[in-house]
């Protein structure tokens, strides 16, 4: 049965339901001088009749059986599946059958056979409607389908409703599948490659049993990668890495050989690959350290060049863009529009961390910001830091810079003005010197400044001027502080009791102890070079001031160096949490530490597979935008912070930017719709194509190449085992298809499924014999109701329902007649 519901039928029948009421409460309060019999035959015609009119209105269609004996011929289809998947016992088996049907027919019964399959693939569906179109009416029409029901294209279902509605009857024969098979049931790999980039290409395969098998990955013939390996029984996917480093279409090829297998033609897989060119790179930087990196990615088959920033075009001719340690302002908002459109567009952008990169570098809230693969706005929280204070308190501070307040009186308030800024967890130190250095409050936790204060407010200005000594202590004591932030604060006049003094030695080395120096110079006449000069060395700023009032308010943040605590000047090693391209093959634990990150926090929607810190900050991360995608790594790929990597692991440090580059880019062509149409049960691929284009076709082991024009294209599969067609312009485009034979070998017990669930829809019985197939009484053979049946049923029934009502009426006037007459 089958119906079409439109809104108007539902109206329809929506009506016709009130009518039956109304029909039946004036049948119960009738008055009319009728037998109780004579009311309910007249409800139960005009209820008969409303119900005919609902099923026209429903367009309701039935096939009724025909009990009884038929005279009618059986038309017979035999549907008969030949494809691999059937074993040749089982192909025997069905000859035999098809031989007995043949022996036993009446003389006016005909049987047609449509064979499917035997040139690939298994379009169960189409056959069926072959079966529909073979039948000519000269007798009742029946189609026996002899099948392991495992389509690969197609519905069978909905192609047995179709011959159902045509008058026909459908009986479905289970036949025996190939046993212990196993194969490859499909070959994952894209269309379009780049060159010199290695390309997962995905093998899914099923086995028959547990046991060894052996995988083989072949290009062009040539045998690239082999994997011995223990296989689960089922369905597994094997990965193998292809690179191809010349351009042009190649033949990629994965073939199996397994330890319990019925059948070889379906161990093999083949693909046709298009590898157009190496992928573009550009390295936007203004550093001459850049060139450490694009060396790395040069040596992987890269096409790199280093853009500077103010040199952009609009016109973004690449493939994947490198930015690297640059500030936001160095790239013009046009610029920045236009790579954000590059990656929504599909392209790549790498993003790499150092003093110029993310929030540091002035990227949040620009237009790239929402494009960064991670938030450039860092967790607020206050990070441990440890500031050293070498006061000056020698004779010369006791010169006033008025009659009542001298230099030592404004050193000692720019000290406390910066013990004030600190918080409850950092660290304090504070050293005088005079002719030598004081420990005056020893290395501890802010807890209580009181203290700290009024040791502050004892000191007084005695002896020469011993700067060095005093920046010497400070160097001993800052590396015992377990702190990621170690500053000292040089407050003095510079005035040196001995000129010539080598201080390059020890601000070195606490530059290498990632400890920087600020200095502020205090007097009228301060020695404003040398002070400068030691605030330059120790990476730090310089302040100069002549009054009380002119302390400087931004001592602690400067002191701290870290721009709102955004970047970390600590060596950390990275710590892998997930599996990513970009580390695959190398041991995260054997890398050297960084030498510090741009601090961040993860987005919700990206990958994060490597972290740094005790707060597992982000340090590797990646996610889509838009057609594209985005990777950001928040350590340095060139400068300080990469140093150890680059000298320790050079094997590493290229193998790493080399997967990190090539992981994020899309590929080297847009995807060609496609559609794969079974005809008379043979492969056709529909395409549409907007330009002129290319189709290739495996051909045995050559690959021939066919120029087509733009438009609409049916291309016959023929014999050929992979096809691929791609297109030109300013957009490449490319799709694929290849040949295989996974939904053709699938669970045998999803075929039974699909058989019985035939049955079920026919109405018949599942795997009949053959004289369930040739006695017409067992089938169905009765004509289809259709709608002018119900619209003519219910003209019928009006005539009766008149007849009931009105023939009494014409009996009584006819009484009268016949009593005159007499």
């Amino acid at each position: 049965m089958s119906t079409d519901v439109s809104i108007t039928s539902l109206i329809a029948v929506g009506l016709l339901a009130v009518a039956g009421v109304v029909c039946a409460v004036a049948a119960i309060r009738t008055h009319l001088p009728w037998r109780r019999w004579r009311v309910v035959a007249m409800l139960a015609v005009r209820l008969t009749l409303l119900a005919m009119l609902a099923a026209w209105a429903m367009d309701v269609r039935l096939t009724l059986p025909r009990r009884g004996l038929s005279r009618d011929p059986v038309e017979l289809v035999i549907v008969a599946d030949r494809s691999a998947s059937i074993s040749p016992a089982s192909q025997e088996a069905l000859d035999a059958r098809i031989a007995e049907i043949r022996d036993v027919i009446g003389p006016k019964c005909t049987v047609t056979v449509v064979d499917f399959g035997a040139e690939g693939g298994s379009d169960l569906a189409g056959a069926i409607d072959v079966a529909s179109a073979s039948f000519t009416g000269t007798g009742v029409k029946t189609a026996l389908i002899c099948s392991d029901g495992r389509p690969t294209t197609g519905d069978p279902l909905a192609a047995v409703g179709r011959l159902i509605d045509d008058g026909a009857t459908a009986y479905a024969a289970p036949v025996e599948p190939l046993a212990g098979e196993s194969l490859i049931a499909d070959l994952i790999v894209p269309a379009t490659v780049w060159r010199d980039v290695p390309t997962p290409v995905e093998a899914v395969v099923r086995s028959a049993a547990a046991g060894p098998a052996t995988l083989t990955l072949l290009i062009d013939g040539e045998v690239a990668d082999e994997r011995k390996l223990q296989l689960p029984a089922g369905v597994s996917s094997v990965t193998l890495p292809a690179t191809i480093a010349a351009e042009g279409v190649h033949r990629v090829e994965v073939r199996a050989v397994f330890a319990r297998d019925s059948l070889t033609a379906n161990n093999t897989a083949t693909a046709l690959v298009d590898v157009p060119l190496a992928p573009r790179v550009v390295i936007l930087s203004n550093s001459s350290g850049s060139a450490v990196l694009k060396k790395a990615l040069t040596a992987n088959g890269m096409q790199v060049r280093i853009v500077k920033p103010a040199d952009l075009a609009g016109d973004l001719a690449c493939d994947s863009i490198v930015l690297d340690n640059t500030p936001a302002a160095d790239v013009s908002p046009n610029a920045q529009k236009a790579i954000e459109a590059f990656v929504a567009d599909g392209g790549a952008l790498v993003t790499t961390g150092g003093g110029k990169a993310y929030a540091a570098g002035g990227w949040r809230d620009s237009t790239l910001d929402p494009v960064f693969a991670v938030h450039l706005d860092p967790k607020k929280e206050q990070v441990p830091f440890a500031l050293m204070i070498v006061l000056d308190n020698s004779w010369s501070m006791n010169e006033g810079l008025t009659s009542a307040v001298g230099k030592i009186d404004i050193a000692k308030e720019i000290a406390i003005a910066a013990m004030d800024g600190l918080s409850p967890s950092d660290f304090l130190a504070l050293v005088s010197f005079d002719s030598d250095y004081h420990n005056i409050i020893e290395p501890t936790k802010v807890k209580d400044l009181e203290p700290a204060r009024y040791e502050v407010s004892r000191i007084g200005a005695f002896g020469m001027t011993n700067i060095l000594g005093g920046l010497q202590e400070a160097a001993r004591i800052l590396p015992q502080i377990d702190s990621p932030y170690k500053h000292v604060l040089l407050i003095s006049d510079g005035r040196e009791t001995e000129t010539g003094t080598d201080y390059s030695r020890c601000v070195q080395r606490m530059v290498d102890r990632k400890i920087t120096l600020s200095a502020i110079s205090v007097g009228l006449a301060p020695n404003v070079k040398l002070m400068n000069t030691l605030a330059y060395a120790g990476k730090g700023r310089h302040y100069h001031t002549k009054s009380y009032d002119q302390i400087p308010a931004v001592v602690l943040r400067e002191a701290r160096s870290m721009d709102d605590q955004l970047l970390v000047d600590l060596a950390l090693t990275a710590r892998q949490v997930n599996d990513d391209p970009a580390i695959d093959g190398i041991d995260v634990t054997k890398l050297p530490a960084l030498g510090g990150y741009n601090r961040s926090r993860a987005r919700r929607h990206a990958w994060t597979p490597l972290v740094i810190s005790s707060k597992n900050e982000p340090l590797l991360a990646r996610m889509r935008y838009g057609s594209g995608q985005s990777l950001a790594f928040t350590s340095a790929a060139t400068g300080s912070w990469a140093t150890d990597w680059i000298e320790q692991t050079p094997t590493e440090y290229i193998a790493f930017w080399r997967q990190a580059v090539a992981s994020a880019l899309g590929p080297p062509h847009r995807e060609l719709p496609l559609s794969v149409g079974f005809p008379a049960g043979r492969p056709v691929l529909n395409v549409d194509a907007p330009t002129d284009a290319k189709v290739y076709r495996l051909a045995g082991e050559r690959i021939v190449e066919v120029a087509t024009t733009p438009g609409q294209h049916s291309l016959p599969v023929g014999s050929s085992r992979a096809m691929l067609v791609t297109t030109g312009g300013k957009t490449l485009r490319a799709a694929a298809w290849k040949r295989t034979a996974g939904a053709e070998f699938d669970d045998p017990a999803r075929g039974l499924a699909t058989l019985r669930a035939i049955s079920e829809a026919a109405g018949t019985t599942f795997d009949p014999t053959t004289e369930d197939v040739l006695t017409p009484t067992k089938a169905f053979a009765g004509r289809p109701l259709t709608p002018p049946f119900w619209l003519a049923a219910a003209a019928v029934l009006l005539i009766i329902e008149l007849l009931f009502r009105r023939l009494p009426a014409l009996t009584r006037l006819a009484s009268p007649q016949r009593k005159s007459a007499s």
